[in-house]
């Protein structure tokens, strides 16, 4: 994929409109935001050009990142398997729970805590957050960008789905916490 300026690039343009008519495995695809790119491109580029325009209406933002959210959770489940055990034989690693919890830090586990307790509201996420821990001072004075920094790191790793649902084993979650965690995140358990 290349991206280029054709104010700039027009001998660059040329020479893969070029390589693109004489080699049967290279295909040459220009996209634009502009109705009007054609009309002003160079005259040796527009002769090179097959005239095979489709016009594409503007699409949201929403259509664009539905697409891009679904296409990126469709992962073959056999890709994924052999990746896992690749991963394992080459790090020596085993993915159960309690390794998973261990890349966790407290907020996060505070986070998974509060979900657990609480019906939560994704555009007062914060202020949620903020009221949980109210009482426990080890964990008021973190940042707001490190709050939801955690948020988002907990959607990546796929412990809580897109409406903040707890998706594993709500008592390995427990048993991980009373055996390895510090206290203060043992009382936020228990309230």
């Amino acid at each position: 994929v290349y991206y280029l300026d054709k104010k700039k690039s027009t001998s660059e343009l040329y020479f893969l409109l070029e390589k693109s008519k004489t080699q049967d495995d290279f295909h040459l695809i220009l996209t634009t935001i502009s109705c009007m790119a054609l009309e002003n491109l160079d005259k040796r580029i527009k002769s090179r050009l097959n005239h095979n325009i489709i016009f594409l209406p503007v699409l949201p933002y929403k259509s664009v990142k539905q697409y891009v959210n679904e296409k990126a959770h469709k992962i073959d489940p056999r890709f994924s398997a052999l990746l896992k055990n690749n991963l394992m034989q080459k790090y020596k690693i085993n993915f159960d729970f309690e390794s998973l919890f261990n890349i966790l830090n407290s907020i996060h586990i505070s986070l998974l805590i509060m979900i657990l307790n609480c019906n939560i509201k994704n555009h007062k996420m914060i202020e949620q957050y903020r009221k949980f821990v109210f009482k426990h001072p080890e964990l008021r004075n973190i940042k707001d960008k490190d709050i939801s920094d955690a948020l988002g790191d907990l959607l990546d790793l796929g412990f809580v789905d897109k409406k903040y649902n707890y998706v594993f084993s709500v008592d390995e979650l427990k048993n991980y916490i009373s055996k390895n965690r510090p206290f203060y995140l043992k009382r936020l358990l228990k309230n």
